[in-house]
């Protein structure tokens, strides 16, 4: 999976990009990678209807290639190093989205197929509870 990164992409562009390949991860922007600070503190993540040359401080146009066994971490780092882009992904849950911040070293493709399966045997569930009544 490729993900392109230039000044006249919107944030949102980028999460539907890897929503695509990755329907059971979501990723977020922050300012800056004090992530935790910004939780803890009250402050927001980015608007994802920003143009991502509003939010870098370097302005070079590139992809991402995300191969199959790359990790959360790599990836974050990625985005951190090669284009000022500082992210949290989340992954499905039974609580709902949580964030992967303990997970680093699970795979982006790990972390969407154990949601997928949540996902599925949720609505399995709940389509076998509506069969009841």
């Amino acid at each position: 999976m490729i993900l392109h990164i230039n000044d006249s992409r919107m944030l949102r562009e980028i999460q539907l990009d890897l929503c695509k390949y990755y329907p059971y991860l979501r990723m977020e922007f922050y300012p800056s990678d004090k992530i935790t600070q910004y939780h803890s503190s009250g402050l927001t993540k980015l608007d994802p209807y920003l143009k991502t040359g509003s939010v870098r401080k370097q302005h070079h146009a590139g992809i991402i290639d995300i191969m199959p066994g790359t990790t959360i971490k790599a990836f974050k780092e990625k985005m951190k190093n090669d284009f000022n882009l500082y992210i949290r992904l989340l992954h499905f849950t039974k609580e709902g989205w949580v964030s992967s911040d303990k997970l680093e070293s699970f795979s982006l493709d790990e972390l969407n197929e154990k949601g997928r399966h949540i996902f599925h045997d949720f609505n399995n569930v709940s389509g076998q509870l509506k069969n009841l009544f």
